[in-house]
């Protein structure tokens, strides 16, 4: 069972209380995946980092988290330029979702 780790598309989605994942489980049989995305991102055959992280937000919404971890080889001040430059320049957008800061395509339809 895959849950919405991410902000979703469609502003009705909502995460399901433990009960529903329970009754779910037992009458599909399946398994439930982790809560929140696991892995690494590179950034390696991009033009800058900042392109990487765009590249990456096209396909879907990305944790503040991770794009700090990701781009962990550069200062803070550097990577919070890049976020906001690609806020400001309206290529990305910021969406809170559960508490947690997502960085998303403009034009997706992430954040309802």
């Amino acid at each position: 069972i895959n849950l919405p780790v991410r902000p979703p598309a469609e502003p009705w989605v909502r995460v399901p209380d433990e009960d529903a994942l329970v009754r779910a489980q037992v009458l599909l049989g399946a398994e439930l995946l982790p809560h929140e995305e696991e892995g690494e991102f590179g950034v390696e055959g991009f033009p800058s980092p900042v392109d990487a992280i765009l590249h990456i937000i096209r396909r879907h919404p990305m944790r503040e988290r991770h794009i700090l971890e990701t781009l962990s080889h550069l200062s803070p001040d550097e990577i919070s330029e890049g976020l906001d430059s690609l806020v400001k320049s309206g290529r990305a957008k910021r969406i809170t979702y559960q508490g947690q800061t997502f960085y998303a395509y403009v034009e997706g339809r992430y954040g309802g």
